[in-house]
């Protein structure tokens, strides 16, 4: 079964912090149904690829990069990451989209999103799927490593040794 790609890009959906591939076999008038796949931290809509190539007849789903991940635009502050932005963001896009009742999978960071948009709106929610949820009460960054995240984006030695630190083995 093979998969084509369509990139909706933010100026056509107003909602210009991301960056939505549309994956499937169907059209969006012909699927009987519709998933919403969220990436998690460091990651972007690629991550979900080896799935999406197994999506079964009558499907349709959409896996966009989250603001400053992949291919859609950086955030302007800090705070444009909090999961509440990242949810407003992706609700813009499922509404932008006209898409109703639809199936909600998340991933680590972005398990803790499709939580947030489950909790704000659970009428259009067909079935939620959590893999490697952050914990039930949440992780803040400190304001002072604030400061190394940003250097991360563009050091990539440092990106690498703080991923290394938190492998068993590794550090």
């Amino acid at each position: 079964m093979g998969r084509s790609l369509h990139t909706i890009w933010s100026d056509q959906i107003q909602c210009p912090s991301l960056r939505p591939a549309d994956y499937g076999n169907t059209t969006w008038n012909e699927a009987r149904e519709i998933i919403l796949f969220v990436h998690g931290s460091f990651g972007n809509a690629r991550w979900w690829e080896p799935t999406l190539d197994l999506l079964p007849e009558g499907y349709r789903a959409i896996a966009p990069d989250l603001r400053g991940c992949g291919r859609s635009d950086p955030a302007d502050a800090p705070d444009d990451y909090e999961i509440a932005t990242q949810t407003a963001d992706l609700w813009a896009l499922v509404d932008a989209l006209g898409i109703g009742d639809l199936h909600l999978v998340g991933h680590a960071y972005g398990a803790a999103v499709a939580l947030q948009m489950t909790l704000d709106r659970p009428g259009p929610i067909l079935t939620l799927t959590l893999i490697a949820p952050p914990s039930a009460w949440g992780v803040k960054t400190p304001p002072e490593a604030l400061q190394y995240l940003e250097q991360m984006r563009t050091d990539r030695e440092l990106l690498l040794r703080a991923l290394a630190s938190t492998m068993p083995g590794r550090a």
